[in-house]
C-alpha cells in the first residue's frame, strides 16, 4: 500500500470535503473513486478545457483529444444546410442497405 499526498488550500479542502460529506463520501475516498475512474476510462473521466477556449479542441470524458480548431464554420454550415433529410427510418433504409452492398 502507498500514500500519495496532496496539498490544498483550506477553503478549497473545506469546500471538498462539505460537497463529498453531502455525498456520504470522505475526501480521500472521493479521490480513490477519481483515480479508479480515470484507470478505468484509461483518461480523464470528464472533459477538460479551458473555459475561455474556444478553439473548439478538447479532452473528452474518455480521454481522446478532439481538435475541431480547423473546422471552417462556413464550409461546416454549408455542408449542414446541403445535408440529405429523411422523414423517417423507413425512407432512409434502402440507402442504408444499398450503402452496405456496395462494401460487399
Amino acid at each position: 500500500m502507498s500514500t500519495l499526498q496532496v496539498e490544498f488550500d483550506n477553503a478549497t479542502l473545506k469546500a471538498a470535503d462539505s460537497l463529498f460529506e453531502s455525498l456520504g463520501l470522505d475526501t480521500a475516498t472521493a479521490v480513490k473513486i477519481f483515480i479508479s475512474a480515470s484507470i478505468n476510462s484509461h483518461g480523464i473521466p470528464f472533459a477538460v478545457k479551458h473555459a475561455s477556449d474556444n478553439s473548439g479542441s478538447y479532452v473528452c470524458q474518455y480521454g481522446h483529444f478532439h481538435d475541431y480548431s480547423r473546422i471552417n464554420i462556413d464550409d461546416y454550415q454549408t455542408e449542414i444546410a446541403t445535408a440529405k433529410g429523411y422523414a423517417d427510418l423507413a425512407e432512409m433504409w434502402p440507402e442504408l442497405d444499398a450503402e452496405d452492398d456496395d462494401d460487399i
